[in-house]
């Protein structure tokens, strides 16, 4: 074979080398793609896993009332009140374990200020707890449905100011005790991790109080709190 005939034979193979290899290779780069996609949703873990072993915190502000129901009269301060209702306040944390990221383990804090008036004076009933805190999502760990429960202690402090002829009275009481409550609530998922939640909670106080001018005593009253939450 001449050198011509040597010539043609190599650009033959080399025509066909190439238009292998311009087949394949986008196969090959498909194939590529399509590996490192995969090992890539194989390293994402779902949303609900990639929030376990994490720390939130929140801070709260709401409306909440005092249900005095079977109360004493002492304990009322007398009659005549209406609905003692005012602003509640609650900061706290939730970390969610690993074996069970619906679940959350924390603590809060929460205090109430509420008052009242009748035709003799004010009322003023200020609720606070420091609790032992358990959430758990009904749906997932970042949005939806979630119950709510705490224990822990309580303290109370009551004002009670009123006109008479000698002038203004005011009387001081603080008790503590214990205070327990229930509540159901709806996070919605906001951008990077936070959260608006909005929640209902009814907790459950009694305390031994001091008071002024007479014997301590025990008291129990319920409190009712509607508000929402900054999850971060």
């Amino acid at each position: 074979m001449d050198n011509r005939g040597q010539w043609s034979v190599f650009n033959g193979f080399h025509a066909l080398l190439m238009a292998a290899w311009a087949g394949t290779l986008p196969g090959m780069v498909a194939a590529q793609s399509d590996d490192a996609q995969a090992a890539s949703v194989k390293a994402s873990p779902p949303s609900s896993d990639r929030e376990a072993g994490r720390t939130e915190g929140y801070v709260s502000v709401g409306w909440a009332f005092v249900d005095f129901a079977g109360a004493s009269a002492h304990q009322r301060g007398g009659d005549g009140y209406g609905v003692n209702n005012g602003q509640s306040l609650s900061v706290g944390f939730v970390r969610r374990p690993a074996f069970l990221p619906r679940l959350g383990l924390g603590a809060s804090v929460r205090l109430t200020l509420t008052g009242a008036s009748n035709e003799a004076g004010d009322r003023y009933f200020n609720p606070m707890s420091v609790a032992f805190l358990a959430t758990y999502g009904l749906w997932s760990s970042t949005e939806g449905l979630y119950l709510r429960s705490e224990v822990g202690l309580s303290g109370v402090t009551r004002k009670l100011r009123s006109e008479g002829p000698e002038g203004v009275n005011v009387t001081h009481d603080f008790g503590i005790g214990w205070s327990a409550a229930l509540g159901l609530g709806y996070r919605f998922p906001l951008p990077q991790r936070f959260a608006l939640d909005v929640f209902a909670l009814y907790e459950r106080q009694g305390a031994r109080v001091e008071r002024s001018l007479a014997p301590s005593s025990p008291w129990n009253y319920g409190i009712t709190s509607l508000g929402v939450a900054v999850i971060f």
